[in-house]
């Protein structure tokens, strides 16, 4: 299936059109407060409750689940995860779009779609490259209205404002009823939770639950230590994460939902030693390689973790705690190099290699990922290409 035909309908077309043209400005704005955020951060600014929103917290009220019943609440869901497969191939917008055509509107599916950040090049739109979460949204929602969104780092009440805005033009675009769609808010960064409560309160006409995700939550910590890198990882905790999130789904009645699920199985990453970094490297580097040639989810890992894995690995180099002499040797493990142009194995590396070596501390993967993919693409020379 040809992508530029997973969006059928002319409607639906239309309303992925007028939402760039309507919220482009908006989402931009958004991405240069998150880079103001991470100047500050490496200034010594940590978040802190907005003022603002002082009357939000002491009000009385709850989301609205109307229409909700207790069945469709804790009903397992059927999952698609566009954000943790990295970037998700045609094939599995393929399988998803097929899932959807012949599913019923309610029907308990759950897809958790692409972040704020992400463009997606093989979605043209008003000329460029169109916004990953919004082809993925208007894609699920046009097709089966029933479905629950997942939407992944919300990072501010600013941000679920503007998800509000999109969700509503969306409904009004495609005829559906106010307030009918409904959504997983993902709260997984340090500003995230310290402003949970205004999240919430932005979205409570649509939200059904909250996730947390505790391996962003420590890459994020490790993006705002990025100028004077912490090597020791002991210092790092979850459970007031844990705490403050569970209390707010509790008083506000949203379903709260974890990976792991559980506080008390909270993991940390262990001391950094050269051990463990150099077995972090290695899974890197196969995760990558594994990635490029069309497994998604190498040995059942998903992005989340291989982004934490390479935060580690960056904050210990540029903390002087990993000379790259030893992530040179290291490599020598992978096979014999320079691979062939165009295969699995050197595009891992040509991707691996930035990400970790950078001067500056890169905030998503994804984007170097694309950027080799779409390389790739021109050389036309691996069969198994995520994007063929």
């Amino acid at each position: 299936m040809a992508f530029e035909k997973l969006i059928p309908s002319s409607l639906a077309n239309s309303v992925l059109s007028d939402l760039h043209k309507r919220f482009s400005e908006s989402r931009l704005s958004l991405l240069r407060v998150r880079s103001e955020r991470m100047r500050l951060a490496r200034s010594g600014w940590r978040p802190r409750v907005p003022t603002e929103t002082k009357l939000i917290r002491s009000a009385e009220w709850i989301v609205d689940r109307h229409g909700l019943g207790a069945e469709r609440l804790e009903k397992p869901r059927e999952s698609f995860d566009l954000y943790g497969t990295f970037v998700p191939s045609e094939a599995e917008f393929a399988r998803l779009s097929e899932r959807l055509a012949v599913s019923k509107e309610n029907e308990n599916l759950r897809l958790r779609i692409r972040g704020l950040e992400l463009t997606e090049p093989r979605s043209i739109v008003q000329g460029r490259s169109g916004y990953a979460a919004f082809f993925d949204l208007v894609l699920a929602v046009s097709q089966n209205p029933g479905i629950l969104i997942g939407i992944p780092q919300v990072e501010s009440y600013l941000e679920a404002r503007f998800w509000s805005e999109v969700l509503h033009a969306l409904e009004v675009g495609l005829g559906l009823p106010k307030h009918s769609i409904r959504i997983e808010v993902g709260i997984d960064s340090l500003s995230s939770v310290v402003e949970a409560e205004e999240i919430l309160f932005e979205l409570k006409d649509v939200v059904e639950s909250l996730r947390f995700d505790p391996r962003l939550y420590l890459f994020d910590e490790l993006k705002l230590e990025s100028a004077s890198p912490r090597v020791n990882a002991t210092e790092l905790s979850l459970a007031p994460a844990y705490e403050s999130l569970f209390e707010v789904c509790r008083r506000r009645g949203v379903r709260f939902e974890s990976t792991p699920h559980r506080a008390e199985t909270e993991t940390l990453p262990p001391p950094l030693t050269l051990d463990f970094l150099q077995t972090q490297v290695k899974f890197a580097y196969q995760y990558l390689r594994e990635w490029y040639s069309g497994n998604p989810q190498f040995e059942g890992k998903q992005w989340e973790d291989f982004e934490l894995t390479r935060a580690l690995v960056w904050t210990a180099i540029h903390s002087g705690f990993l000379r790259t002499e030893n992530y040179e040797a290291w490599k020598e493990e992978f096979g014999s190099q320079p691979f062939e142009s165009g295969s699995a194995e050197d595009a891992a590396i040509r991707t691996l290699d930035p990400l970790l070596e950078t001067a500056l501390f890169p905030e998503y993967s994804m984007h170097s990922a694309f950027t080799t993919l779409l390389e790739l693409e021109k050389l036309r020379s691996v069969n198994t290409l995520r994007l063929a």
